[in-house]
């Protein structure tokens, strides 16, 4: 929510950008084309150079127009890029996130699975990595042998590494070893056959990680070239992978990381300009939190602990407090009414993220029996959130909103009906629960009439909360659809299409036709 509030609040702020594109002069065709490279204007007169308008920038790209573009420097140096280290919860969490669309709490689940074990041809059932609840990096020495010894045989001489690494997170419990395949002899394609897709992936994930942190660092070729032109200085950059290692297993290379090589260059060499290129910009707003970026803060402020950051996220989305757009979490209003109205006002203390730091702390001392339990539940209670409560019980108790009545009457008791939420959206209730628990659902119409009967199709949700398409005369009707229908037959078998993805899929039985949805 206070991401939020900085993202509405953010005003942004003009700046410009200059580019030239130049090359080596004495060239032409393919040749000057091939020797071409940008290098962006950074300076003027040795200080660092900020172009708040248009017009100043048309004024600077006038002057660089008549000046002599004369290579300053050419400077060369090799780059070692070192791998990660093996998965903690939470950077098993964002990565799968971020490089597999994986929910954390989808993650979670997976993991377990992987976990507890599969049946694997010519292994029989095989747990096939460790615990994946653990906020440690450490492995052990029996792994790390076999791991490299698994390098040194299946990749050529010089990938073996010797990575150290240590627990970034003070108060990591180190109580389990980081998340790497049981066995690193068996590989993604070694388990295909045993593995849904989804959980493959996973597997992958985590065995190449693995394997890369044992392995030598990558390292690039890097030029940086200072261009002079006038009173204006330049800069251009080119880098070139010299030796992959770790990146022939697990390959994060960005986009700024692809090779980009710039033409052999002398200092003093006069430079031939083809185009500058003045771009506006404007400052951008913080970006909202992602499942992964959230996980990442969570675990940098020291709140919660690797069993719970898949429990804390999927509460905020059940609980409705926040929503998904895209992969955003967008606080919901119901969101920003509990934290500006309820959590902010009367429970100041527990929710800074120091008070939750802190508690975590404090439980780890009780449970390593430096501290009685007693004394820290008490100190919190007694200390503030016993008044905190009370005060807050009583303020809200006076401001209590009058439920939205229906204009209906309850078919059991006879009292009114009224709009109520729960996670899975609204319904309506009967307003003397809990003595009375009548309640039925919201019909929404999806504009399609049963193939049985000729009623509508409308909108429902199972006992778990998953929606589908079902008849609104039921249950003299149990016509059922788990995509949502459209008004449009399949060309094969008669049956209605439906919307799945992309594509409108027959939802026949047995029929198995699908068309793309133009």
């Amino acid at each position: 929510c206070d991401r939020e509030r900085e993202i509405r609040d953010f005003v942004p702020v003009e700046y410009w950008t200059v580019t030239a594109s130049l090359t080596k002069n004495g060239l032409g065709g393919a040749a000057e084309k091939k020797a071409t490279f940008s290098a962006k204007l950074v300076e003027r007169k040795g200080r660092k150079l900020e172009i708040k308008s248009g017009a100043d920038a048309e004024k600077i790209t006038g002057q660089l127009r008549s000046a002599e573009f004369r290579v300053a420097s050419v400077e060369k140096k090799q780059t070692v890029k070192k791998p990660w280290a093996p998965y903690t919860t939470s950077t098993m969490q964002q990565d799968a996130s971020v490089k597999l669309g994986y929910t954390s709490k989808e993650t979670m689940a997976l993991a377990q699975r992987l976990f507890e074990g599969v049946s694997v041809k010519g292994h029989g059932t095989v747990g096939l990595i460790t615990y994946m609840r653990t906020d440690s990096v450490r492995i052990s020495a029996e792994a790390d042998a076999a791991c490299k010894a698994y390098i040194a045989e299946n990749y050529p001489d010089g990938y073996v590494g010797n990575n150290v690494y240590t627990n970034r997170n003070k108060s990591a419990q180190d109580a389990h070893e980081a998340i790497r395949p049981t066995y690193v002899s068996l590989t993604p394609d070694d388990v295909a056959d045993s593995l849904d897709p989804r959980a493959l992936k996973l597997y992958k994930l985590i065995w190449s990680r693995f394997v890369a942190s044992r392995m030598k660092p990558s390292i690039y070729d890097v030029t940086t070239v200072a261009v002079n032109a006038g009173d204006y200085g330049l800069r251009a950059s080119g880098s070139k992978l010299a030796f992959d290692g770790y990146l022939r297993v697990y390959n994060d290379r960005e986009k700024e990381d692809k090779d980009r090589q710039l033409p052999q260059m002398e200092e003093g060499e006069v430079l031939k300009l083809i185009e500058l290129l003045p771009e506006q910009k404007f400052t951008e707003p913080p970006s909202r939190f992602t499942e992964a970026g959230l996980i990442k803060e969570l675990e940098e402020n020291g709140i919660g602990r690797p069993s719970t950051y898949a429990a804390t996220i999927s509460n905020l989305t059940e609980k409705r407090y926040v929503k998904k757009e895209k992969k955003a979490l967008v606080p919901t209003e119901l969101g920003e009414k509990v934290t500006y109205d309820i959590m902010v006002p009367y429970f100041r203390e527990v929710v800074d993220a120091g008070f939750t730091a802190k508690m975590e702390e404090e439980l780890d001392e009780v449970e390593a029996g430096r501290r009685d339990w007693r004394q820290v539940v008490g100190e919190c209670y007694y200390g503030y959130l016993k008044d905190e409560l009370a005060a807050a019980m009583k303020d809200l108790e006076k401001t209590k909103t009058e439920p939205v009545l229906t204009g209906e009457t309850c078919p059991e008791c006879g009292r009114p009906l009224a709009l109520r939420n729960s996670r899975y959206g609204e319904f309506i209730a009967c307003t003397g629960y809990p003595e009375c628990k009548y309640t039925q659902s919201i019909v929404k119409p999806v504009g399609v009439s049963c193939p049985k009967c000729g009623r509508d199709i409308i909108v429902k949700r199972s006992r778990r909360g998953k929606m589908f398409y079902g008849c609104s005369g039921y249950p003299e009707c149990d016509q059922v659809f788990w995509y949502r229908p459209v008004e449009e037959k399949c060309p094969r078998c008669g049956s209605l299409l439906m919307v799945r993805g992309r594509k409108l899929v027959c939802s026949g039985e047995n029929c198995g036709f699908s068309r793309n949805n133009e």
